[in-house]
């Protein structure tokens, strides 16, 4: 009785003095990156990592990452997003707000794609989206937003709306601005029941069975159905989060400045688990094997093969 009374003892007071951290691969500067600042990532249909940093794009294989910049036909060296469209064009969201994109191993620009030259710019490429017909839409800091169709032949700019982000739901388009959302020719169709959105606060949106999930100040909302919901409150400053991710396994995955915040998304009772809280998770995505990759502003990235698998770390 008195070993089992000592053992236990011992275990709370491990416990008590450690905290749980995921296991993790890290891919630095002796991996071939050339900056540890890393903005976000892509998985694209044919199993490739794609990385956006301020001083290029990255791409790894599996074994080397690959770098391009301005010299390979990118419109711009730094750039904060990436996205997929259904041709397998990878478009860039480029701090300078030039379009360009991916494709068989070619890089365009308006150098070859005329009609970029008519973008409505003026500030950096906040997203890009694509909806059921093909068509790009590239929304720019000032809230403008190019709308180019599939085969890009035409460019089309709409002004002064104040538009966030595009989202496809039920196979139609809608806009979320800073204080409602519009449908595809532009009129209100619902405002919103809280204070206006700050487009800057709006960092990041990801999509989850035909359910909208973005962050705005210190929480996380949905939009189903254009209705949008208050899902949880995150307990960091109202600048903080950075990065919103939902994986396979219908978890969230909340990038902040101190940490990436996890839990299940239909367990609202439930706690986050809070990881890598000396690092700024600017996105969360996951590959083909279900693993995820994580980007930090300061430290690279990080792969976790196991999302399951946590190691103890004693605390001092």
């Amino acid at each position: 009785m008195q070993i089992r009374s000592l053992l236990l003892v011992l275990l709370f007071s491990f416990q008590s003095l450690s905290s749980q951290e995921l296991y993790k691969v890290p891919f630095g500067r002796k991996d071939g990156l050339p900056s540890l600042t890393i903005y976000n990532s892509l998985k694209d249909k044919e199993g490739f990592q794609w990385f956006a940093s301020d001083l290029g794009i990255l791409k790894y294989d599996g074994y080397n990452f690959n770098i391009y910049n301005s010299e390979d036909g990118i419109a711009d060296v730094e750039n904060f997003s990436l996205f997929e469209d259904s041709q397998g064009r990878i478009w860039f969201g480029s701090y300078n707000g030039g379009i360009s994109f991916y494709k068989n191993g070619r890089f365009y620009n308006e150098k070859s794609i005329k009609i970029f030259k008519k973008s409505s710019s003026k500030g950096y490429i906040l997203r890009i989206s694509e909806n059921q017909k093909g068509e790009i839409f590239i929304i720019y800091s000032n809230g403008n937003v190019d709308i180019i169709t599939s085969n890009l032949d035409k460019l089309t700019s709409i002004k002064n709306k104040n538009i966030i982000a595009h989202y496809v739901q039920n196979k139609n388009d809608f806009f979320l601005t800073t204080n409602g959302v519009l449908n595809s020719k532009f009129n209100v169709i619902k405002k919103l029941s809280f204070e206006n959105l700050n487009k800057f606060a709006v960092v990041r949106m990801c999509k989850k069975n035909d359910v909208i999930y973005f962050s705005h100040l210190n929480a996380i909302y949905t939009i189903e159905n254009n209705n949008i919901q208050k899902l949880y409150d995150i307990p960091v400053l109202e600048s903080d989060i950075i990065s919103v991710f939902v994986d396979s396994n219908n978890k969230i995955w909340i990038g902040t400045r101190n940490g990436v915040y996890v839990k299940e998304i239909n367990n609202i009772k439930s706690t986050f688990e809070v990881y890598y809280n000396e690092d700024a998770i600017s996105s969360v995505n996951e590959d083909f094997e279900n693993k995820i990759w994580i980007t930090t502003l300061d430290n690279g990235v990080y792969y976790i093969p196991n999302p399951t698998a946590k190691l103890f770390r004693i605390m001092d």
